[in-house]
């Protein structure tokens, strides 16, 4: 779905903004217009490099897009979502691989914090802190009864480090 709404809006503001003048530097193509769909065909046609970027691209979107759909369909979107942060590392190894990334320590440190913060969010790592476990699934169900236990056998894991 997202694919196609994706051309729905492109075929409908593509045309538009074919004329559309512009005069930011990075925004506007060189013929001074938003969007330059005739240009943009050419150096496709002129710059092969590009052109095989742009397979390589599209490639690996429908392949990471149909392994979330199956990971989803046989495990759970949690498990998608841990997945999908793998995408980030993947596109930044390749682009420092093909040069066209430079290495930055922060870029390296804001990836460990997007994987920390889907683990915990998908409580796949619970912080053993009260008020930032209070809310997980585990000490929900214990609260609202339907734990069987769950509760006391969630407080004696954490005491003893295992949770």
């Amino acid at each position: 779905m997202e694919g196609f709404f994706g051309c729905i809006y492109f075929l409908i503001l593509l045309p538009i903004f074919q004329h559309i003048t512009c005069d930011i530097d990075g925004l506007c193509s060189d013929s001074g217009l938003v969007e330059n769909t005739i240009l943009a065909f050419r150096q496709l046609a002129t710059y092969p490099t590009l052109m095989w970027m742009s397979i390589g691209i599209i490639v690996s979107i429908s392949s990471f897009n149909a392994c979330g759909v199956s990971i989803t369909k046989y495990a759970s979107a949690a498990q998608r979502s841990t997945v999908d942060t793998c995408r980030t590392l993947f596109i930044w190894v390749i682009g420092l691989g093909t040069q066209t990334e430079i290495f930055n320590w922060g870029e390296l440190f804001a990836f460990f914090l997007l994987v920390l913060g889907t683990l915990i969010y998908n409580e796949i790592i619970i912080i053993p802190i009260d008020f930032m476990r209070r809310n997980t699934t585990q000490y929900r169900l214990a609260r609202e009864g339907g734990g069987n236990g769950m509760l006391d056998n969630a407080r004696g894991s954490m005491s003893k480090g295992q949770g």
